[in-house]
């Protein structure tokens, strides 16, 4: 073989060499290509769910932030609520001395009450019974005074007296209802009580 046709022969191999890698090379750019798009695909659907992700956390930040503020609010109404009913309960307290001083002070008037009325019954007693002593005396000297001028003045005398004790035990009588009549106690602390 020529030289000629030893450097055709070479030339024909540097050309198919050339061609085979030409060929190799495009081959690895389409599978470049290829691992290229697919990562790029990957990315993008990271990127996405890195996006959802990300919007799922706001939101969940959000209801956090949200139910934090309600809690605070939860906590702040339950913190006046329980002042509200410290203040109820002092007040309760002391409407249950002030009806305590209430009672004792009612008891207190209804003895002094029974004991008026009590003495009311002895002095009425006392004038019926020197009313009628009167009246029997009365009697007695208008029958042994006849129709005279001295009897009538003196059985004046005696009806004055009479009139005088009369007078007395009525007085003492309307004392003794005015007395007996029931106290209101309205002014104290019973509507302050209801409206509790």
């Amino acid at each position: 073989m020529c030289i000629r046709d030893r450097l055709k022969a070479s030339n024909k191999d540097k050309e198919e060499m050339i061609n085979y890698l030409d060929l190799a090379k495009r081959k690895q750019e389409e599978e470049y290509d290829a691992i290229i798009g697919s990562l790029k695909k990957e990315l993008t659907k990271q990127e996405a769910d890195i996006n959802e992700q990300m919007k799922v956390q706001g939101e969940l930040k959000k209801n956090e932030d949200k139910l934090k503020n309600e809690i605070e609010a939860v906590r702040a109404m339950a913190n006046t609520l329980k002042g509200n009913l410290m203040q109820k309960k002092k007040k309760i307290h002391k409407l249950k001395v002030k009806l305590k001083e209430t009672e004792k002070e009612l008891e207190s008037n209804i003895k002094k009450l029974e004991d008026n009325i009590k003495l009311n019954k002895e002095n009425e007693a006392s004038l019926q019974h020197r009313l009628k002593m009167l009246q029997e005396k009365a009697d007695a000297l208008e029958r042994e005074l006849g129709d005279s001028e001295e009897e009538v003045k003196t059985l004046k005398a005696i009806n004055v007296s009479l009139e005088e004790v009369k007078t007395q035990y009525h007085k003492l009588l309307q004392n003794a209802i005015e007395d007996a009549k029931p106290v209101s106690y309205t002014h104290l602390t019973l509507p302050t009580i209801c409206s509790v």
